[in-house]
């Protein structure tokens, strides 16, 4: 939940646990559990913790995070956006 967000240090290097926690909650983003987040699994995620996003809001978050350029946020994306 959010509150794992509030747990994650910002110093860029993540513990062990802080990536087990953030590998909990990709999981709840990776709605079809093939490794990345879509824009339409990050608005239902988000939805499900009571942010609404637009589709606009959705494809800015993920075109910050998506370092290869895919359209898609895997893991190591996701562990270095919520590093930073």
């Amino acid at each position: 939940d959010l509150l794992l967000l509030s747990s994650i240090t910002m110093s860029g290097k993540l513990t062990k646990e802080e990536r087990a926690n953030l590998r909990e909650m990709f999981s709840h983003f990776d709605k079809n559990g093939d490794g990345e987040i879509s824009r339409n699994e990050l608005k239902r995620g988000m939805a499900e913790f009571g942010q609404k996003m637009s589709d606009q809001q959705a494809a800015s978050m993920i075109r910050q995070c998506d370092a290869d350029g895919d359209g898609r946020v895997d893991f190591e994306e996701f562990c270095n956006m919520m590093s930073r």
